[in-house]
């Protein structure tokens, strides 16, 4: 996490902090542990006794007479007043308190922020106006306006400073702050007796570069292996690590949206924004994308256009191919016949075995071709690791096909593997219900009695649009809807099941 206090970023470490004035100061390893402690606890009086433990480690030669004179330093790097303090108070005879504001993050914290600053910098200020620059051209990019997650912007630049007074060498690495994995590095020299703005613009232009080509990595290279996940998947997971839950996936969305209309004729960025929208509407709770009869319409239409216009543009890659064989499949039962030859394609001629049977078991399984499908999961589940998202998504997907078939025995086996390998999954069990009443469990009954009217109504529709709408077949769309209406109409009687909903299935 980022420490802010009085409009000033101390970094994640407290390691230093550049001044209002421009200077930056750097910390002793004592020092930074004082501050550690002191911001931790703002507005409270911590003892010279506790400090002089947290310092302990760090020097043979410690006392509270120590204490205070490293606490004199501090205020004299900080440009602080004993009388009139604004970040560090004393109480006299007791020890000291952290009075510094805590500010709000800046605007650069959205996505990438200034890391560590390493190395020594003249007095000139030449390097702190750069690092200035950068963090204000951070600000501007349309990656820093993502929402921060809670420990802070997901990328780091890191700054390291050497060479002479007037021409020094500069070395930028972009981090990604949770792994620390260095993503990309590059070498310039500074003026330091110029702004370097433009430099400090470039550098944020090639940082901004380096992100998209993290998020679009498994679609740009060509090779995969046989265990790789489908590119949804792997977009599930990027936007999980880069943005809080709550707006990871329609963040990565606003990402790849830009990204396809900023580069119309690359297939990566639009297969990867279709496939990132239906991640987002296919899950609970259900989407107005969903729900809306236009607006699913024309993201139905927008997908399979995307998909037909650059077939031509996906060469050998594998999961890029997959993708847009998901795209035409979703883009209505019309599009099936191609999906499948693509998705075909990729089997009998490339290396990614498991996310090609994924995709091709859910093109069987729409169709109406249940062993096939379930067959399909099971190889693509042998391939994945062992409850993995993969893994349980496959088996979700396998309990959907044998719902659908009407085979209730294999459906309570594959539920009871699926709790096995991912207990949370019971929650979608009220998807998959006894039809009879006399079968539900005590457990079922209450659930299905706390459900309101509004409720049920609502996961109906979900349940429709989502899942069963997508079978060809009349009596497999019936057998996934049944035992839910069923219930519904017991509970809350005939009028709570939509005409859309009724005309799918004979009950």
């Amino acid at each position: 996490m980022t420490h802010r206090f009085n409009g000033l970023d101390f970094g994640p470490d407290m390691r230093g902090v550049v001044l209002a004035d421009g200077r930056r100061v750097e910390f002793t390893r004592q020092e930074r542990a004082v501050l550690l402690e002191l911001a931790r606890r703002p507005g409270t009086l911590i003892l010279r006794d506790r400090l002089h433990t947290v310092i302990a480690g760090a020097a043979t030669d410690t006392s509270a007479r120590n204490v205070d004179s490293l606490i004199s330093r501090l205020r004299q790097k900080l440009s602080d007043s004993a009388r009139s303090p604004a970040f560090i108070a004393t109480q006299h005879g007791e020890g000291y308190v952290w009075v510094a504001e805590s500010s709000a993050p800046s605007r650069q914290q959205g996505m990438i922020a200034i890391g560590a600053i390493l190395g020594t910098m003249p007095a000139d200020g030449g390097e702190a106006a750069l690092v200035n620059g950068l963090r204000e051209h951070l600000a501007d990019q349309d990656t820093a306006g993502a929402s921060p997650s809670t420990d802070g912007p997901p990328f780091l630049v890191e700054i390291g400073f050497g060479g002479s007074e007037k021409v020094l060498d500069c070395a930028f690495a972009l981090r990604h702050a949770g792994s620390g994995e260095i993503l990309a590095t590059r070498r310039d020299s500074l003026n330091t007796n110029a702004p370097n703005l433009d430099l400090a613009r470039g550098i944020a232009l090639w940082a901004q570069e380096a992100i998209w080509e993290h998020l679009v990595a498994p679609a740009t290279r060509g090779r995969a292996a046989p265990a790789d996940v489908p590119l949804e998947l792997h977009l599930h997971d990027t936007a999980s690590t880069l943005w809080r839950p709550a707006d990871a996936s329609r963040e990565m969305e606003r990402q790849l949206d830009r990204a396809r209309r900023a580069h119309p004729e690359d297939p990566r960025p639009a297969i990867m924004w279709g496939l990132a929208v239906y991640t987002r509407i296919a899950v609970w709770p259900p989407s107005e994308v969903l729900t809306d009869a236009d607006k699913r319409e024309a993201f139905q239409a927008e997908v399979g256009e995307i998909a037909l216009r650059h077939m031509d543009r996906l060469d050998d890659n594998s999961l890029l191919k997959l993708g847009a064989a998901k795209l035409l499949w979703l883009s209505g039962a019309h599009h099936l016949d191609l999906a499948e030859r693509l998705a075909l394609d990729v089997y009998r001629n490339g290396t990614a075995f498991a996310a090609a049977h994924a995709t091709r078991g859910q093109i069987a399984m729409y169709r109406g071709d249940i062993e096939a499908a379930a067959e399909l999961y099971d190889q693509a589940a042998q391939l994945a690791k062992y409850g993995s998202e993969f893994h349980v998504y496959l088996l979700v997907l396998k309990c959907t096909a044998l719902l659908a078939a009407g085979d209730r025995p294999r459906l309570r086996q594959a539920m009871a593997e699926m709790f096995v390998a991912s207990p949370s999954t019971r929650s979608t069990a009220p998807m998959m219900l006894p039809e009879e009443e006399s079968d539900l469990s005590d457990q079922e009954k209450a659930l299905l009695a706390g459900l309101s009217e509004q409720t049920m109504r609502t996961m109906l529709g979900y349940l429709f649009h989502a899942t069963a709408r997508w079978f060809v077949r009349r009596e497999h769309r019936a057998n996934i809807l049944r035992p839910m209406v069923r219930h519904a109409r017991r509970l809350h009687g005939p009028g709570i099941v939509s005409h859309e909903i009724a005309q799918s299935f004979v009950p």
